[in-house]
């Protein structure tokens, strides 16, 4: 089903601005259309308790929705001479924390489509200079505001794969 996503929407192999926030505002679809008409078991599905079911991928996507976001807005508030300091935590102990495979994926996905739909109007906005500013990580590696939805682009675009497997992983188990 990657594959078909993919001819729908498009990748995310181009790198510059434009081609990176027309993959990021495009993922909403994508998952729409990865998840519709699962049923509550196939959702909270685990292949093992060491790793996130389909819901729990959703709601873990909002939640790095909320990262990414903060990440390039205090890069591009900040001054070029002073880079801030990126936001990390750690994605296991938020989601047994959050019950995440309680919560309600449909409200979930509905917070990330509008979340997307608003920043990526804004990013559309920005002169391309602003896609350069910076920030630090937690491991001191410096990254421009392209790298970051770089990066954001491929970690959802890596989850949306893992729900395609767990749903097929599934089908063995009905």
């Amino acid at each position: 089903m990657a594959t078909d996503l993919e001819s729908l929407f498009g990748g995310s192999k181009k790198s510059g601005p434009k081609s990176l926030i027309d993959a990021y505002s495009k993922f909403p679809g994508k998952l729409d259309l990865a998840v519709e008409k699962l049923t509550e078991s196939k959702l909270k599905w685990k292949p093992n308790p060491k790793q996130f079911s389909i819901r729990e991928m959703i709601c873990h996507l909002v939640d790095m929705e909320s990262v990414a976001v903060a990440n390039m807005n205090v890069m591009i508030a900040a001054p070029a001479e002073h880079p801030p300091t990126l936001l990390e935590f750690d994605t296991m102990t938020l989601a047994e924390r959050y019950s995440y495979n309680s919560q309600d994926e449909q409200l979930a996905m509905l917070s990330l489509k509008y979340a997307r739909r608003y920043m990526t109007e804004i990013l559309k906005s920005l002169p391309e200079t602003l896609f350069e500013k910076s920030g630090t990580d937690a491991k001191g590696k410096r990254l421009t505001v392209s790298e970051v939805l770089s990066e954001h682009n491929k970690h959802a675009d890596k989850h949306l794969k893992e729900i395609e497997r767990l749903k097929e992983e599934f089908k063995g188990h009905d």
